[in-house]
């Protein structure tokens, strides 16, 4: 996993909202999805807040995009 990478979560009303800080590679992605999916039930709206992120890998974005 990518140095410093950290995933906070919060559930309300039907809503996700996770918090991704540090620096996200393909282990990063991977832990990132397996979020979405423990917290997805009687989940409406979901939303990740990325502007804690300082590197961003492109096998990262790809691992995510292809498993999304």
């Amino acid at each position: 996993m990518a140095d410093h990478f950290k995933v906070v979560r919060h559930r309300s009303d039907g809503n996700l909202r996770l918090k991704i800080a540090g620096d996200f590679d393909g282990n990063s992605a991977f832990e990132l999805l397996d979020g979405l999916k423990e917290n997805s039930n009687n989940i409406v709206r979901v939303s990740i807040n990325t502007g804690n992120l300082k590197k961003l890998h492109p096998f990262g974005l790809q691992v995510f995009h292809l498993n999304f």
